[in-house]
């Protein structure tokens, strides 16, 4: 046998390995991953776009010239495998499409999947649009069974440019599409997806207490859509977590524990 068939045999045994015992029982033990950004083949942004990034988000400027590295390989692979679909003669420009992009890159950051199976297809609006699934007048849709994912860019860009009001709608309907992207997956023990729908579980179970719900609502903290029911709930605290991070420790700081060890939250 040549080395390099042995090296190659001893390699494919060490990442199985790796995926079937080690990674598994350090998700487990650690609830994260142990390895979480490994890219053979970075894909790099050009300055224009990273000061784009740097001017729009205050997690990205945040981050160690390293860690944004990671960033924009993984915004731009997420670009390059949604198709994105104008309407209304709605112009999509790249720039557009990196700033959908991070709003979910931010939001899986300190996740391993950050790319969709449940997502295909992100359609963008000029602004709001009625959903051809209900009828009724929307800001964002997420739809399973179309993978497809939809915005105003009007409403998404203002939650964007205003990042302290509670109010970001790409985070709100990615978070949508997160969730069930974490449950499709759930079983998979060495998979960062299994643990965002672990503390989704308990954070549901959470609410089926009287006095959490009713210290929740007293506190006029979270807007009232996020009692309509466990799904909106999530995606509402997200929200808050991104925008207000420092008065959600403060109000509530056991659930704000939970949401920061979900998406094993990292700058």
């Amino acid at each position: 046998m040549s080395i390099y068939i042995f090296v190659l045999i001893f390699s494919i045994g060490i990442l199985y390995l790796y995926q079937l015992i080690v990674a598994p029982f350090y998700v487990y033990f650690f609830n994260k991953p142990l390895v979480l950004h490994f890219y053979l083949f970075s894909k790099k942004l050009d300055p224009n776009h990273k000061q784009l990034l740097s001017d729009t988000f205050t997690f990205y400027r945040r981050l160690s010239p390293k860690k944004q590295l990671y960033f924009d390989h993984r915004v731009k692979s997420l670009v390059e495998s949604l198709q994105f679909v104008s309407r209304e003669q709605l112009d999509i420009t790249f720039e557009m499409k990196l700033l959908i992009a991070s709003t979910s890159t931010m939001l899986t950051f300190g996740m391993q999947k950050y790319l969709y199976t449940v997502i295909k297809i992100i359609i963008v609006y000029p602004s709001s649009f009625t959903s051809q699934t209900t009828g009724e007048i929307h800001l964002g849709e997420f739809n399973p069974k179309l993978n497809v994912l939809a915005f105003s860019w009007e409403d998404f860009y203002e939650g964007i440019r205003i990042d302290n009001n509670n109010l970001n709608l790409g985070i709100h309907e990615f978070s949508h599409a997160l969730l069930f992207e974490s449950l499709k997956k759930k079983g998979l023990a060495n998979s960062s997806t299994s643990i965002f729908s672990d503390y989704y579980n308990e954070i549901i179970l959470d609410l089926k207490n009287e006095e959490t719900i009713k210290k929740l609502v007293e506190s006029n903290y979270f807007r009232d859509y996020a009692y309509v029911n466990g799904v909106e709930f999530l995606a509402v605290i997200l929200e808050n977590f991104f925008e207000t991070p420092e008065e959600f420790k403060i109000e509530f700081p056991e659930l704000f524990q939970k949401v920061k060890t979900m998406i094993n939250y990292v700058e």
